[in-house]
């Protein structure tokens, strides 16, 4: 359920913003109810995850949010593989996602594995939907 504080960001902030709204919500099993634009946002009615066994996760400010695993496995290479083969079979239907990367040695606190997704203004509101879609199919034939 949005707060009233999200909303508003939604309706004044740009259609940058706007476009990442549908993406996470869509990617989150909201179910949109858009009207006559995308300030309409605002109507949409929360559901259940329509992506089962990730999770979306990333700040509203950023124009990339990440998915992760609901629940690891327990072996950071075998999350890896089960992402790696979301990414791969979204490439063969046609939406472009990487896996994030970071310096396994290097990093403090190495972040779970992730899949990174951006949104940009170029996006239309029916691409995003398009790829939460995919997303959530190809998720669901992968971690099941």
């Amino acid at each position: 359920m949005l707060s009233m504080e999200e909303t508003e960001v939604i309706e004044n902030d740009g259609a940058d913003t706007s476009l990442k709204w549908v993406m996470r919500e869509a990617l989150r099993g909201v179910t949109l109810d858009l009207g006559p634009g995308v300030s309409g946002a605002s109507r949409a009615r929360t559901g259940e995850s329509s992506i089962s066994g990730l999770k979306v996760v990333g700040e509203s400010i950023s124009p990339a949010f990440h998915l992760q695993l609901e629940e690891s496995t327990g072996c950071r290479e075998r999350d890896v593989k089960l992402l790696q083969e979301i990414v791969t079979q979204c490439m063969d239907r046609g939406i472009a996602l990487t896996l994030a990367r970071y310096l396994e040695k290097e990093e403090k606190y190495l972040p779970p594995p992730s899949i990174r997704i951006v949104v940009t203004v170029e996006q239309t509101e029916e691409e995003l939907e398009k790829a939460a879609t995919t997303i959530s199919k190809v998720a669901q034939t992968v971690l099941l």
